[in-house]
């Protein structure tokens, strides 16, 4: 009985250090740059307070990815308009249409982009 109690008590006492031994390995891990030599890390931000636009709409040019780059994260908030992406053979790239919203007093359209950046060749 007593020999059982000491083995689940060291079981336990393992198990705690293990665990504590794991979380800060983790911890360290987290902190260290997991980008690859050469490359950076932009954040690009659209903040567009837009008038009543009645029965007009606006095109916004956005990033795409590239041999130099790469968007990893895009995050879009439209209030007061409605907005949809397009790829066209025009531009070569994407833009942004926002159409203001029928009753709207004002839109916002706001975007980010976390964009990964090759420095180097």
């Amino acid at each position: 009985m007593v020999r059982e109690q000491r083995l689940i008590i060291w079981t336990v006492i393992i198990l705690v250090v293990t665990g504590i031994i794991c979380i800060a390995v983790r911890i360290q891990t987290l902190h260290k740059s997991c980008l690859p030599r050469g490359e950076r890390v932009w954040r690009l931000t659209y903040d567009i307070v837009l008038p009543t636009l009645e029965g007009g709409k606006a095109y916004i040019a956005i990033p795409d990815n590239t041999p130099q780059s790469r968007i990893f994260r895009e995050t879009f908030s439209h209030q007061g308009i409605w907005m949809d992406i397009l790829r066209t053979k025009r531009t070569l790239g994407r833009e942004a249409i926002i159409v203001p919203l029928v009753g709207s007093e004002q839109g916002r359209f706001v975007a980010q982009f976390d964009i990964r950046v090759k420095t180097e060749g």
